[in-house]
C-alpha cells in the first residue's frame, strides 16, 4: 500500500518543481493567451470630458449596468457602454481609501483617510456618514464590503505584547458591530509569516474569507496544491474565525496577483485550472482578443469573483481604439472566467 502514495508524493513534488521554474521567466511573453481562460472579454472605453478626468484606476466595482471607478481623482460612475454618468461630491481634501457597493439598497460606501465612512446613492447624493471606529477597539480598517445587508470590514488592532491582532466585523448600517471572527492565515504545512499588505474580503460559497497575496511567487503553486490536497479552501474554519487566503476562488479558477513591488520582477499573476489541474505562467497572458500587450493583473469587479478587469491605456490601446489619443480616459476591460 505505500507505493501508491510514495508515487503520488512524488508526482505532487514534480508538478510543483515544474511550476516554479514554468513561472520564473520573467519579462518574456507569456504562451498562453487570454482566451485560453475566458469565456468572453467586453471592452468599455470610458469616456472623458471637462467633468471627468480619471486617471490612474484603483479601483473598479461593477452592480449591472453601472460601473464604478476609482482614482486618485475620485469615483466616477459609468455605464457598460463607458458613458459618464456621475461623480460623487466626496469633499476637497479627503483622501479615499476603499470603497464597496450595497447592490441591495444602490448605495456606495466610501472610506476615508480618516477611518469614516460615508453613504452616496448610485446618484451621487450623500445620505449619511459614520465612524464605525470611534468607540471599537481596533486602529485599522484594512477593507470592506457589503453581503446580505450587512456591512463587513476588515480591522488591524495592536495588542498588549506587541503583535498586531486581525479580525473580521459585520456590522449594520448604523455602525453596529453584529459579529466579530478573528481573522487566522490558513494552514499552509509550512512556517509562514503573516501578510501586512494588502487585504481584500471575498465570498466562497455562503462565507466571508479575506484574500491576501504573499510578496513573494516562489511559494504560490506549492501553497496551492497543498490548500487543495488537504481541502482547507473557505469555507474550511474554526468556528469564530475565517480565514486569510492566499488565493482567492473563482469557480474553476484559483487566482492571485501581486503587484505591489517596485521590482517587476517579483509581481506575478497566478491562476490554476481546477478542471484541468493546470497552473498557468506567472507573468501574465497576452491580450489575443484587443492586442493590447501583456496584462499582469486582474481584479474582480464584486465579491464572488463573477466577473474581473484589467486597464489599458494610451500606446497599448492604440490598434484596437486608433481613435482614443493619448489624454483620453483608460479602456476597461471585463473580463468573465470559464465555467
Amino acid at each position: 500500500m505505500k507505493t501508491p502514495f510514495f508515487l503520488l508524493f512524488l508526482a505532487i513534488v514534480s508538478c510543483v518543481h515544474q511550476g516554479q521554474k514554468y513561472g520564473a521567466a520573467d519579462g518574456v511573453e507569456a504562451a498562453d493567451g487570454l482566451s485560453a481562460i475566458s469565456a468572453e472579454i467586453v471592452a468599455v472605453p470610458l469616456e472623458t470630458n471637462e467633468c471627468c478626468r480619471v486617471g490612474e484606476v484603483r479601483q473598479v466595482q461593477c452592480d449591472g449596468q453601472a460601473l464604478f471607478v476609482r482614482s486618485e481623482n475620485g469615483i466616477y460612475r459609468f455605464d457598460r457602454t463607458g458613458k459618464f454618468r456621475n461623480r460623487l461630491p466626496i469633499q476637497a481634501g479627503r483622501h479615499i481609501s476603499d470603497f464597496a457597493l450595497n447592490v441591495d439598497r444602490k448605495q456606495v460606501m466610501v472610506l476615508d483617510s480618516e477611518q469614516q465612512l460615508h453613504c452616496f446613492t448610485y446618484g451621487g447624493q450623500a445620505l449619511f456618514r459614520l465612524d464605525p471606529g470611534k468607540d471599537a477597539p481596533w486602529q485599522t480598517i484594512l477593507d470592506m464590503a457589503c453581503y446580505k445587508g450587512s456591512l463587513w470590514i476588515a480591522v488591524e488592532r495592536l495588542m498588549p505584547d506587541s503583535h498586531f491582532e486581525k479580525r473580521l466585523v459585520r456590522m449594520d448600517l448604523s455602525g453596529q458591530a453584529e459579529e466579530e471572527y478573528r481573522l487566522t492565515e490558513v494552514d499552509l504545512g509550512r512556517f509562514a509569516l503573516c501578510g501586512s499588505y494588502s487585504l481584500e474580503l471575498s465570498v466562497a460559497g455562503n462565507s466571508v474569507y479575506a484574500y491576501a497575496p504573499f510578496s513573494s511567487k516562489e511559494t504560490v503553486l506549492r501553497d496551492t496544491l497543498h490548500l487543495l490536497a488537504s481541502h482547507r479552501l473557505p469555507p474550511a474554519g474554526e468556528p469564530g474565525t475565517s480565514l486569510v487566503m492566499p488565493v482567492r476562488t473563482s469557480g474553476r479558477f484559483l487566482i492571485a496577483s501581486y503587484g505591489e513591488n517596485v521590482s517587476e520582477g517579483e509581481n506575478y499573476l497566478f491562476l490554476y485550472d481546477r478542471a484541468k489541474a493546470k497552473t498557468y505562467p506567472l507573468h501574465g497572458f497576452r491580450d489575443d482578443f484587443y492586442q493590447t500587450g501583456l496584462v499582469k493583473n486582474l481584479q474582480p469587479l464584486d465579491m464572488y469573483g463573477h466577473e474581473y478587469c484589467y486597464c489599458k491605456s494610451g500606446k497599448e490601446v492604440a490598434g484596437a481604439f486608433p481613435e482614443r489619443n493619448e489624454t483620453a480616459n483608460p479602456v476597461l476591460f471585463l473580463l468573465k472566467l470559464m465555467a
